[in-house]
C-alpha cells in the first residue's frame, strides 16, 4: 500500500514540475529575460536569489546560475530543493 502512495506521489510531482515547466518556458531552454523586474533564466525562469536558496546546485557565481537554469535536469533540481 505504501509503494502505491509513493508511486502516486511522484507521478503527481511529475506532473506538477512539468506543468510549471510548461508555463515558464514551454519546457525549452530559454535563456535569461526580465520576468517582473528580476532576470530569470531558463526552464523555470529562475532568478538569481532562487538559485542561491536552492543550494546552487550547478556551481557558484553568475554564470553557474544562468547555466543550471538552461539545463533541465540542474534546473529541476533547483526547483525540487
Amino acid at each position: 500500500m505504501e509503494t502505491k502512495k509513493l508511486e502516486e506521489s511522484e507521478s503527481y510531482k511529475g506532473n506538477c514540475l512539468h506543468s510549471i515547466c510548461l508555463h515558464e518556458s514551454g519546457c525549452k531552454p530559454s535563456g535569461c529575460r526580465m520576468d517582473n523586474g528580476t532576470l530569470s533564466c531558463g526552464y523555470y525562469q529562475i532568478n538569481k536569489a532562487y538559485y542561491e536558496d536552492c543550494g546552487q546546485p550547478g556551481g557558484k557565481g553568475e554564470e553557474a546560475w544562468k547555466e543550471c537554469s538552461d539545463d533541465y535536469n540542474c534546473a529541476t533540481t533547483c526547483v525540487q530543493a
